[in-house]
C-alpha cells in the first residue's frame, strides 16, 4: 500500500470473504476487517482497492473500495 503501510491477507482464498490486517510502516497492527466480497486479485493505489471478483454465475468483475489512512 501507499506510504508504506503493509496489508495483509490473513484468512482468505479465492471464493472467500478475506480477512485483512493493515500495520503501519513501523510494523504496529491498525485493523482487522472481514471484507465483504470474495478475493481474487487485489491492488491498493492512492486510497483505492481494487479487486477481481466472481459472482455466484461465474462472471468476472471488479470492487472498488475508497480507504483513508489516518
Amino acid at each position: 500500500m501507499e506510504n508504506n503501510y503493509l496489508m495483509v491477507i490473513r484468512d482468505g482464498r479465492f471464493r472467500q470473504n478475506a480477512l485483512i490486517d493493515i500495520f503501519n510502516p513501523q510494523g504496529r497492527f491498525i485493523i482487522e476487517k472481514r471484507l465483504t466480497f470474495f478475493l481474487k486479485d487485489s491492488l491498493c493505489s492512492r486510497g483505492k482497492f481494487y479487486s477481481i471478483y466472481e459472482d455466484d454465475e461465474g462472471y468476472l468483475g471488479i470492487k472498488l473500495y475508497s480507504y483513508k489512512l489516518l
